[in-house]
């Protein structure tokens, strides 16, 4: 039900090639871990490829706003 949810949210390919594997909310900010998965999109299907691992973790910004007093 959350990948569905997150399908409003996050771009599609993040959606189609990530695994949602942890959430966490920590001072009004909401942490989304995600994996990798193993699948080749259908443009590279007939090309020989190898995986050669993946990257460490990194933070992605997005959805600034400020806040307004009451």
């Amino acid at each position: 039900m959350l990948k569905e949810l997150f399908r409003y949210v996050l771009p599609k390919e993040l959606v189609d090639f990530f695994d949602l594997v942890n959430l966490q909310e920590q001072a009004d900010v909401l942490h989304l871990y995600l994996d990798e998965c193993n699948i080749v999109p259908e443009e590279y299907s007939g090309l020989y490829l190898l995986p050669n691992g993946f990257y460490e973790s990194s933070t992605l910004k997005g959805f600034d706003y400020l806040k307004t007093k009451s």
